[in-house]
């Protein structure tokens, strides 16, 4: 499931890279989501809490979230 998102926000890096107009702010916000989803997977693999992984994958979900609206409407 993570490996997926991570996937996902991939192809959105590459539609970006794809604009011709530079967006440097989004591509800022697609850095920093892509470092907290790696810190998020690396705690996700020592937390053993099922409750921790939920939360971890519902805040993940939220930001890809985030950057699909931010990617329509720019």
């Amino acid at each position: 499931m993570l490996i997926l998102m991570v996937a996902i926000i991939i192809i959105f890096i590459s539609f970006d890279m794809s604009k011709e107009k530079e967006n440097i702010i989004s591509r800022i916000r697609i850095m920093s989501s892509i470092v907290y989803m790696m810190m998020s997977s690396s705690s996700l693999s020592k937390s053993q809490s099922s409750n921790e992984w939920w939360t971890l994958l519902y805040f993940n979900m939220v930001i890809v979230a985030k950057l699909i609206v931010g990617w329509i409407i720019s």
